[in-house]
């Protein structure tokens, strides 16, 4: 799984790379190469969820890894970059417009 992900990850094949890593850990969670270059991967992808978990794994092996203490002590953005911020509001996990006066008919306090 180890050469087939490097080699998919060297061709830009970044499905096929992430498909072999994660199927190398399935079967040996600890593995040192394919952790680093699994982390290395969801980090050029911005995947920052599986990136924290392959930086813990690495960490709780050896707690001195460079790239994964590195990852871990970055600064953490409370809301992703991309999440929209007005006339939108959080409710219930999904985006729901503002409308103003909260009945959600999308008026505002105009009345009809």
């Amino acid at each position: 799984w180890h050469r087939l992900g490097t080699l998919a990850s060297q061709l830009g094949n970044l499905v096929l790379a992430r498909f072999a890593f994660c199927e190398g850990l399935s079967l040996s969670p600890s593995h040192q190469l394919l952790l680093d270059k699994y982390l290395a991967l969801c980090v050029s992808l911005g995947d920052e969820p599986n990136a924290n978990i392959a930086a813990k794994r690495i960490l709780a092996v050896n707690p001195y890894h460079s790239a994964a203490r590195k990852w871990m002590a970055r600064p953490k953005l409370s809301e992703p970059s991309w999440a929209p911020t007005a006339p939108f509001e959080k409710l219930g996990g999904r985006l729901i417009p503002r409308d103003g006066d909260g009945d959600g008919d999308g008026a505002g306090t105009e009345e009809q």
